[in-house]
């Protein structure tokens, strides 16, 4: 889920089927813009016991454990989840 710090707000929701998912880069795409300038957003990613061995890839060690990924509990991670975030018009690919 990707939800407004700030806000609380879930911005968007997705549902993926981890048994079809290739290795490489998983693309999560919004239907319209997102009009947030002053919110920072969270990316919240949640496995079901049994959905299969699939791997989140971090990025490298950061030093503000904000900004770093969390396991279960709130535990932080050394590093940040990998991203790669592209803009452009809603709905256009």
């Amino acid at each position: 889920m990707l939800q407004g710090i700030e806000s609380g707000a879930a911005q968007a929701c997705w549902l993926l089927d981890t048994a079809a998912i290739q290795v490489g880069w998983v693309e999560l795409a919004l239907n319209r813009a997102l009009d947030l300038s002053a919110e920072s957003l969270e990316l919240s990613i949640e496995s079901k016991a049994g959905d299969g061995s699939w791997i989140v890839a971090l990025g490298p060690p950061h030093p503000y454990r904000e900004f770093c990924a969390r396991v279960e509990g709130g535990e932080p991670l050394r590093s940040p989840i990998a991203l790669r975030i592209f803009s452009g018009l809603p709905g256009v690919r």
